[in-house]
């Protein structure tokens, strides 16, 4: 598995994780490596987005198709929309147990993502801890969206 090689890099190291290709590789498809200082007067480094990972699975052959954890419907008239599930886990578990992938969510207040594959997940920080889905709560981890992984050629 390979591990952040720092700690912006949770994105690219757990979809390089899923598709078995080393890190570094995967990062310099993207064409840069998050490190960068764009944002006047902020502390915070550029990183890395979904959508430009998202350029560099469909160019190696993958796609990536989102299942969010809380849906909401988008309604004509009254209201902007409604949640649709009172328990999205159980309708993403269903995605899940059939295919690997990534989830993106929140840890200790910042984004993170963490890999899905061989019915684990493996969060690539630090020592590369792998737990069930039922212990993501007791690690910190809130799931938003699962991105299912999926080799279309």
């Amino acid at each position: 598995m390979n591990l952040n090689p720092n700690k912006w890099s949770c994105m690219p190291t757990s979809l390089s994780n899923v598709i078995g290709m080393p890190v570094l590789d995967f990062i310099e498809k993207i064409g840069h490596d998050g490190s960068s200082f764009p944002y006047p007067g902020s502390d915070r480094r550029r990183g890395f987005c979904m959508e430009e990972c998202l350029d560099v699975l469909s160019d190696l052959g993958y796609a990536a198709t989102p299942i969010l954890f809380d849906p909401w419907a988008i309604q004509a008239e009254g209201e902007p929309g409604f949640r649709l599930y009172e328990d999205g886990f159980q309708r993403v578990r269903h995605h899940m147990n059939n295919s690997d992938g990534v989830l993106v969510g929140v840890l200790d207040d910042r984004g993170h993502c963490v890999s899905w594959f061989e019915g684990l997940i493996h969060d690539p920080r630090g020592c590369g801890r792998v737990y069930p889905a039922h212990e993501m709560g007791a690690n910190g981890f809130e799931p938003h969206t699962f991105y299912k992984i999926q080799r279309v050629r």
